[in-house]
């Protein structure tokens, strides 16, 4: 019982960091501001993928929180599966 709690509760935190950076990137993106100025967030989406799928929690992740498709193809790129 507390592994599965466990794994609901960090699936919640890293789906909460991950939406709060998607906001964050969306808000600069219709201020018009340029592409370098949001690239730290999305490094930041990328650890938080590395840190599901290290945890083996990466499929639980994706039926929680949407992820664009491109971020999702840059990071696979980045990161291959072995």
């Amino acid at each position: 019982m507390t592994d599965s709690i466990s794994r609901v509760l960090v699936i919640r935190a890293i789906s909460e960091l991950i939406l709060d950076c998607l906001v964050s990137r969306e808000a600069l993106a219709k201020r018009g501001k340029p592409r370098e100025e949001y690239r730290t967030l999305d490094e930041q989406i990328f650890i938080l993928m590395k840190l599901a799928d290290t945890l083996e929690l990466y499929e639980e992740l994706t039926r929680t929180v949407v992820i664009p498709q491109k971020l999702k193809d840059e990071y696979w790129g980045r990161f291959p599966v072995n």
